[in-house]
């Protein structure tokens, strides 16, 4: 099979599995009804993430990319992170480390400082983010390693920082207003695989 063949395929089957998952809250993880217009982005947002496949060529990608997809998508939809998405994530970094492709030590290190860190902007902030969002950056530093894993968590700290930023001048919201972080995250995961294939 040529590779731009199993991109296809892989990313029918990210966006097939998406779609799936995105049909029922049940199955997303979530309590509320899912809207159309979020299911449809669900299910392009997994297309895309099985099409990482042709530029970094390992399943691996796809799956992290998958995960924090339907993690963001959760956050959209009920304001939670579902620990379905958070412990396939991380799931993924365990199979590498036992492959030999991730180094253990260094990925523990990054998880349990993005944890930390997340944990105390959490406390800070008193409800700024989520404990979801907590455990997802956690998840990330397992599942991508070093140092995809802190790149991911730095450009979904720019991308929410921007977005935060936007509201605030055009006073769609407040200082201490909470927004749903899961989503800036799941995009930080897709732009390091591109940037920085692993």
């Amino acid at each position: 099979m040529m590779a731009w063949e199993r991109a296809v395929l892989a990313a029918l089957l990210a966006g097939g599995v998406g779609f799936l998952a995105l049909g029922s809250p049940r199955t997303l993880g979530v309590e509320r009804s899912i809207p159309s217009g979020v299911r449809l982005a669900g299910t392009v947002l997994a297309l895309l993430a099985g099409g990482l496949y042709v530029l970094t060529g390992g399943a691996v990608a796809v799956v992290t990319a998958w995960a924090s997809v339907l993690a963001a998508m959760a956050d959209i939809v009920d304001r939670v992170i579902p620990h379905r998405w958070v412990l396939l994530l991380a799931l993924t970094g365990v199979v590498r480390m036992g492959m030999g492709s991730l180094v253990w030590l260094p990925t523990m290190v990054l998880a349990a400082a993005l944890g930390a860190f997340f944990l105390v902007v959490y406390i800070v902030l008193r409800g700024g983010i989520g404990l979801g969002d907590v455990k997802l950056a956690t998840a990330m530093g397992i599942g991508l390693g070093w140092p995809i894993g802190l790149d991911a968590v730095v450009y979904g700290l720019l991308a929410g920082g921007l977005w935060g930023a936007l509201l605030l001048v055009l006073r769609r919201a407040r200082a201490r207003d909470s927004i749903a972080f899961g989503p800036f995250l799941a995009l930080g995961v897709l732009i390091a695989l591109l940037v920085r294939p692993g």
